[in-house]
């Protein structure tokens, strides 16, 4: 009998092993959650009211192609109150960071960014949260793709004040200023950054020459402070240095630009020369284990590189960040589409003729001014919010929504009298700036001033007529132009004014 029991324990235990040895490695292979809460903005592109309204890519033909060239005048207008209000919303969520990817400027006037970084240092001010910028090609281009400067100073100064176009390298300089004040106060990142300034591009007269041989690169990392190991690089994919062929067209003449397609595309500089390249100082910063790792971008990695020809290595990264990105969990974070949602993608890492080191997921966020305005939260995916792919990250978007006062506001201004008329119409959708009449022939910069004092007019009067302050009169307004921006497609109804924006 003894001899019977001995084997079948032996078979028991032999069984057992495996169970035990798949428990134990799970065990100690089991990730920890990813520890923070991310607040993502991008692409305001607040507007100066200095600037020619109907100039350079801000034509109405122009509009009528990119569709973002000029927009209502109530979110030309309102833009500030728009981003101040979402900055509002992420504070009352509590999230650890705020991530600002880029386009805060529409064309880089110097009263267009004193305007985004106030909002932003009011909010940090106001929240304790800290806040980190990194640069989009409306910031420093006019209209996002101008890099002539007689261009750009006529996009922010018609009528003669002072309103200078600022270069990317003082814009960087704004930006370094910012980020370094929200380190001072941050409690979950420890914050470094690098700025490499290369030989120059091109040199010719007329033109700004500081575009384009710099780059701004920060890495916000919690190493050493809690687990899992957590870091963000927050990129310059403006950094055109190793563009095989530069966007623009060039007088044989004087060598100046004729035409430009700066800003279609974004880049990152990848080759190894004696001034070194944005990939390979990301690499040297980055930690070779981190656990999470984001990559925060004005562009997504789907709209880099040269316009055309093609790179001949068709890919956005290199294998320098390629062999980064191929460990730890990744995830891109991006802005410059103005998506009505947020979209999410997953991308090749390292990927040559010959080289593919693996794939990784990625969230696009859209605008907090147009095509269905709106923020996310990016944090660990629980219970409630959407999965990043097959990431253990999720995002919750945050839209404009307005309640039924707007409703009753929108009431009020149609049957206002007082509008000042606009194009020879008193209707309210024209004379507040609602709708589309900014690509009429007769829309100006007279018009668009008229229409500022309009909304200020009857702001005030709806305000004591439904005894809300002003600024939730203009934010309603706000919405409907962003409702009524784009036409509507046949078969499908428009958002009722005072609906909540969808959410995921």
């Amino acid at each position: 009998m003894k001899k019977n029991v001995l084997p079948a324990l032996l078979l028991i235990a032999l069984a057992l092993m495996p169970q035990v040895k798949a428990q134990q490695l799970s065990t100690s292979t089991a990730k920890v959650a990813f520890p923070v809460r991310l607040g993502i903005l991008a692409d305001s592109q607040i507007t100066t009211s200095q600037g020619s309204h109907d100039y350079g890519m801000r034509r109405k033909a122009a509009d009528r192609v990119a569709r973002v060239a000029i927009r209502p005048a109530a979110v030309e207008l309102l833009a500030p109150l728009m981003l101040e209000r979402f900055l509002i919303k992420l504070e009352e969520q509590k999230v650890d960071v705020l991530l600002y990817l880029g386009d805060g400027a529409n064309s880089g006037c110097k009263d267009e960014l004193d305007t985004v970084f106030s909002l932003l240092d009011k909010s940090r001010q106001r929240s304790g949260i800290p806040s980190y910028y990194l640069i989009g090609n409306h910031d420093y281009l006019g209209t996002g793709n101008q890099t002539k400067m007689d261009i750009r100073q006529k996009l922010c100064n018609s009528s003669g004040t002072a309103n200078p176009a600022e270069t990317k390298k003082q814009v960087i300089e704004r930006i370094s200023m910012h980020n370094l004040q929200s380190a001072k106060i941050d409690k979950n990142f420890a914050y470094s950054e690098n700025t490499a300034v290369y030989p120059q591009l091109k040199t010719c007269a007329g033109d700004d020459t500081g575009q384009f041989n710099i780059h701004h690169v920060g890495l916000l990392s919690n190493r050493g402070k809690q687990q899992p190991e957590v870091e963000i690089l927050l990129v310059d994919t403006s950094d055109y240095r190793d563009v095989d062929f530069r966007p623009e067209i060039l007088s044989p003449d004087t060598s100046c630009e004729i035409f430009g397609g700066w800003g279609t595309k974004g880049s990152m500089s990848y080759k190894n020369l004696p001034e070194g390249s944005q990939i390979g100082t990301l690499a040297k910063l980055a930690s070779p284990t981190a656990a999470y790792r984001l990559v925060a971008s004005h562009y997504r990695p789907f709209d880099m590189n040269a316009v055309f020809p093609f790179n001949a290595s068709i890919s956005f990264v290199r294998d320098a960040l390629g062999d980064l990105l191929s460990k730890g969990e990744n995830i891109w974070v991006s802005g410059h589409t103005h998506a009505p949602s947020p979209i999410v993608d997953r991308f090749n890492v390292g990927k040559t003729l010959s080289n593919n080191k693996g794939s990784f997921d990625g969230i696009n966020v859209g605008s907090t001014t147009d095509y269905n305005p709106h923020v996310i939260i990016v944090e660990a995916h629980g219970a409630t919010g959407t999965r990043i792919g097959t990431s253990s990250l999720g995002y919750t978007k945050m839209g404009y929504a307005q309640d039924a006062v707007c409703s009753k506001v929108l009431h009020l201004a149609r049957k206002e009298v007082a509008l000042e008329g606009i194009c020879g119409k008193r209707d309210y959708a024209v004379a507040l700036g609602l709708d589309q009449s900014y690509r009429k022939p007769c829309w100006d910069d007279k018009a668009a001033a008229t229409a500022g004092k309009n909304i200020e007019a009857f702001s005030a009067n709806a305000s004591a007529t439904l005894n809300i302050k002003p600024d939730e009169v203009k934010a309603c307004l706000a919405y409907v132009a962003t409702t009524n921006e784009h036409p509507k497609k046949k078969g499908k109804a428009a958002a009722a004014p005072g609906s909540a924006i969808a959410r995921p």
